[in-house]
């Protein structure tokens, strides 16, 4: 919210996002009343810490949207209205400069298919107003924050139109705002990308142990989950069916050889 500081006061106002890096790039969107009839009313004069914040977008009276530019610490947001400079408005809420970093991402590996849901964490990742992150050059889309400033999640888009023959692995690469030195990481943190797995039919007989079974339909797929372990005379084929209940989406396989 922002408070009166000159005999005439600008009304309602509301800003977002409250944090950005400290190389700024941060579109900030501020609502309020009374913010000038024209944008040439409020060019140059939107202060955010102490930092210019050009204007580069305006609807009439109701709205400024401005990129601020780098800047430290944490400090108000300021609005001056007309050349006269007869409304001024400071914010009571301060925005933050802060410094963002991803750590490592999880799980630290997808299929080619894509569709794989993976989590970054670092810190003040849910600053500014946009982000990117790539597995090499491929878009990781549907960003969702959650656990506040040390986590969030992308969805990985597919690899078809690359020719993946084996495990590779490929630099996950993250942006904020004008954040560009963090582009790559370093190549820090990798993820492989492999084949899609292929299934055929296994003759041998099952042997079921391990936990208490427990039934599953999905449509009309019925499967018992559980260890089961399947004998020949060359090898051994474990074969691990988990779920997540009651928030399972997908039925992940992994095997081991013996």
């Amino acid at each position: 919210l922002f408070s009166k500081i000159s005999r005439k006061k600008i009304e309602n106002f509301q800003f977002s996002p409250s944090s950005g890096p400290v190389e700024g790039g941060t579109v900030i969107t501020i609502h309020g009343r009374d913010l000038g009839s024209s944008i040439e009313d409020v060019r140059d004069r939107v202060f955010v810490g102490g930092s210019r914040c050009p204007v580069i977008d305006y609807e009439i009276s109701k709205k400024i949207v401005c990129r601020v530019e780098k800047g430290t610490s944490s400090g108000p947001i300021r609005v001056t209205v007309g050349k006269t400079g007869s409304r001024t408005a400071e914010s009571s809420q301060l925005y933050s400069f802060v410094e963002t970093s991803v750590f490592s991402a999880y799980p630290p590996y997808a299929p080619v298919s894509g569709g794989t849901k993976i989590i970054l964490y670092g810190h003040n990742v849910d600053a500014g107003s946009a982000v990117q992150v790539t597995i090499g050059e491929v878009p990781c889309g549907d960003v969702t924050h959650f656990l506040r400033i040390f986590a969030f999640c992308c969805v990985i888009e597919n690899y078809s139109c690359r020719s993946i023959f084996e495990d590779q692995g490929f630099p996950v690469g993250f942006a904020m705002d004008n954040v560009t030195l963090v582009r790559n990481l370093g190549h820090r943190i990798q993820m492989r990308v492999v084949p899609d797995p292929e299934f055929a039919p296994f003759k041998g007989q099952p042997i079921v142990g391990g936990l208490p079974l427990v039934s599953v339909t999905v449509g009309r797929l019925r499967s018992e989950l559980g260890l089961i372990e399947y004998v020949d005379p060359i090898a051994t084929l474990r074969l691990w069916v988990l779920v997540s209940l009651p928030f399972c989406s997908k039925i992940s396989i992994f095997y081991t050889n013996h």
